[in-house]
């Protein structure tokens, strides 16, 4: 698959990321209600959409974040553009719902700013994937995302390459 100027090949099948969105999902429904989650935009819009759709019947907490790490294939310094409401994570359960762990920078900057700059009581992150070698355990991850290797650039199901590619269904790694 060709997406601007890159080639693209399947890496992850629709079928393997339903799997993660299941297991997710009954991660959050234990839980309980003192949750708000934090749906980290705009990759993770795919995702959490994903897991919100096996809650048809119950209200849910939902705030937005929208942080800038990456510019096309090119990391940049983190520049927060829009922040959830402190009051609503305020003595919360905040569940970072995130499309991709890649160096932690972005998560470690969302966890840090929920728990002293808002207030949450505790911060869970559930990723959809994470990049291999990426301690999990050091971001408090409590779901069992998808490892992707290192030298993989990935689209699809959030994920995108220079604002494309993030409507597709399956997850595709950019070949070189």
């Amino acid at each position: 698959m060709k997406i601007k100027d890159s080639q693209f090949e399947l890496l992850v099948s629709g079928e393997q990321i339903q799997t993660v969105v299941e297991q997710t999902s009954e991660v959050v429904r234990l839980l309980g209600e003192n949750v708000v989650f934090v749906v980290m935009a705009n990759g993770a819009n795919w995702f959490s959409q994903c897991i919100f759709a096996n809650f048809p019947q119950t209200v849910l907490d939902i705030e937005y974040a929208l942080l800038k790490s990456y510019s096309g294939t090119k990391r940049n310094a983190i520049n927060a553009i829009e922040l959830p409401d402190i009051e609503a994570l305020r003595g919360k359960i905040a569940v970072i719902l995130e499309d991709f762990i890649d160096s932690g920078k972005t998560i470690e900057y969302m966890m840090d700013w929920c728990l002293r700059q808002a207030g949450a009581k505790q911060v869970l992150v559930c990723p959809m994937c994470i990049r291999e070698g990426v301690e999990i355990e050091h971001f408090n991850v409590v779901n069992s995302p998808l490892v992707i290797e290192k030298d993989k650039w990935i689209v699809g199901c959030g994920l995108d390459y220079d604002h494309w590619g993030r409507n597709l269904s399956d997850i595709y790694y950019m070949v070189k």
